[in-house]
């Protein structure tokens, strides 16, 4: 019995009863959505950002560029085109309403700027910081100028405010193009947040076409009939060949058993060398980060970072143990979302097999910062980091205030595998001077 495959709503493959449980397992793991008729044996997919919605508010603060709903336009269809739902809102809306992301984008022109350059406005809700970060990573490795400023009203608010600041005079062609790239890495930055925040693979909602252009097509049963059908002919077509040659191999065995050899002893049979498989364990190690500072005096300044772990060898690498070392010790805070041990049943974010996330090693791991400067931070649950596979220490904040001049306050990194037997530092560190 076969089971009919449909994906939004158009039929698409029949698989065998036996691998449907295969196929909601993997459909789990990838983000699709999938739901089973028993009684038509029927699966109907969808895209994993179906139901997700986005707010998209025009910010108003130029009413003859128009710029800021063309963005907001392709930033939508974008979108809409893997499955999500963009809500449009009225200029000056500022409610977010139950959504999985929100943003106000404006956009005005100013005479006195040479080149354009997108404004990011900080707050102090924890969605919102990582939207911005995701957003900021997309916006630079795109090449388009970017700041990030504390925001002075909304701070709590889920709603990242974005600014795109216009010189005056900058011709229609060039403009749409900047609108277009914006929106591209918008969308960029808005997906990578769902898929860190929520785990939802791209695999989910890559268009078909797509999918048939990265991972090929299965040929057709009746493709297979066609290409046996085809060689069984052209086998009749030299079946006289085929028959001297068969004959000629009769022959050639008569006249060798005529042949009386020598027998050949165990010594003398050379057998093949076993190639051996190098097995390493490697990794490489490195900061991202952002740093913030309000304009405002008496304000600290604020890095938010992460540290990525990435597996270059053949063997995995489990439970991966990071030390931050901070310099100089006084005046620097490290925060986000690591726990101290004591907390973790009791705060920690829940998932299937318990609390997951990443906590501090020592109950007294405030006192260790104080003396030594290292912060010791382990993952909650048990980590594996398969070969060419990455893990992340993710969204850590050092906090700190203005410094004397000639002061420079560094971070560096190292992470400890394999029940701490083996250890690689960073490849960067995090400098920031005065």
């Amino acid at each position: 019995m076969d089971v009919e495959v449909y994906y939004d709503g158009q039929r698409r493959e029949a698989i065998p009863y036996s691998a449907l449980p295969a196929l909601r397992l993997f459909c789990q793991e990838q983000g699709f959505q999938l739901q089973w008729d028993p009684e038509a044996k029927r699966v109907d997919l969808g895209s994993g950002l179906k139901g997700k919605v986005f707010m998209l508010i025009a910010g108003g603060m130029d009413d003859d560029t128009g710029l800021e709903y063309e963005v907001l336009s392709r930033t939508a269809s974008f979108l809409r085109d893997v499955g999500a739902k963009p809500v449009l809102l009225e200029r000056g809306d500022e409610s977010s309403g139950d959504s999985d992301a929100a943003l106000r984008f404006s956009a005005k022109e100013l005479p006195s700027l040479d080149e354009s350059r997108l404004i990011l406005f900080q707050g102090d809700d924890e969605r919102r910081r990582r939207l911005l970060h995701h957003v900021f990573h997309e916006m630079k490795e795109s090449g388009i100028p970017c700041q990030i400023r504390i925001s002075k009203r909304a701070k709590t608010s889920v709603l990242l405010p974005i600014q795109w600041h216009v010189p005056s005079g900058l011709e229609g062609a060039k403009r749409s193009k900047l609108a277009e790239q914006i929106a591209i890495s918008l969308v960029s930055g808005i997906l990578r947040d769902v898929h860190e925040g929520q785990g939802i693979s791209p695999i989910s909602y890559l268009l078909p076409h797509l999918l048939q252009t990265f991972f090929g097509q299965v040929q057709k049963l009746e493709e297979w009939e066609t290409k046996d059908q085809k060689e069984q002919q052209e086998q009749q077509v030299h079946q006289p060949a085929l028959v001297e040659a068969v004959a000629e191999v009769h022959q050639e065995e008569k006249e060798e058993k005529q042949i009386i050899e020598r027998p050949i002893l165990p010594t003398e049979v050379k057998m093949p060398t076993p190639i051996a498989t190098e097995q390493r364990i490697e990794a490489e190690v490195y900061f991202d980060y952002t740093l913030m500072h309000h304009e405002t005096e008496n304000r600290p300044y604020l890095l938010i970072g992460s540290l990525i772990v990435k597996n270059t060898g053949t063997e995995a690498l489990y439970n991966p143990v990071v030390c931050l070392r901070v310099n100089p010790i006084e005046g620097i805070k490290l925060g986000g979302q690591i726990l101290p041990p004591n907390m973790v049943e009791t705060l920690g974010v829940q998932g299937q097999g318990g609390a997951k996330g990443w906590k501090y090693m020592e109950d007294d791991w405030f006192e260790q910062a104080k003396e030594r400067g290292e912060y010791w931070i382990a993952p909650i649950q048990p980590m594996i980091i398969p070969p060419k596979m990455s893990e992340a220490f993710q969204n850590f904040q050092i906090s700190f205030f203005q410094q004397e001049e000639r002061t420079t306050i560094t971070v560096e990194g190292i992470v400890m595998v394999n029940d701490q037997q083996l250890h690689f530092p960073a490849n960067n560190r995090i400098a920031v001077s005065f």
